[in-house]
């Protein structure tokens, strides 16, 4: 992934993009930036336990991006010791089939891919493995 492609898919500046990127990449703890992660640092404080590094940067790219928030897909037969049955986790940008941010959970990797086509991928690989059986 590049700083320019997030910067183009997102309509942010460049140097957005390589913040965004550098944060993905975890050369940049967006808790140690509250200036330039309020909204992120206002969320950290408020959570019970503190949250593992890959919510911090989940929180802080939808702030840096201008999303609607995080959110998690969940899928019938998907379980993780953390997450349970949530499959992936995404910055809600308002449409099934705009592109984002997608942390799969499955394979810990991040895609920019939209969150709807993700799921059709995810329920082919689903059947297919049914199908197997």
């Amino acid at each position: 992934m590049k700083a320019s492609r997030l910067a183009e898919t997102f309509n942010v500046s460049i140097f957005t993009g390589n913040l965004a990127l550098l944060v993905l990449r975890g050369r940049v703890d967006p808790a140690k930036h509250p200036t330039r992660f309020p909204l992120t640092t206002r969320w950290i404080g408020s959570c019970y336990h503190y949250p593992r590094k890959q919510e911090i940067k989940l929180e802080a790219l939808n702030e840096l991006l201008g999303g609607y928030g995080v959110e998690h897909i969940r899928l019938e037969d998907s379980y993780d010791p953390f997450y349970g049955d949530c499959a992936a986790s995404y910055i809600n940008l308002g449409e099934t089939y705009t592109p984002t941010l997608l942390l799969d959970h499955q394979q810990n990797r991040w895609r920019l891919i939209d969150w709807g086509s993700w799921y059709e991928e995810a329920e082919q690989r689903r059947y297919a493995t049914l199908s197997d059986d």
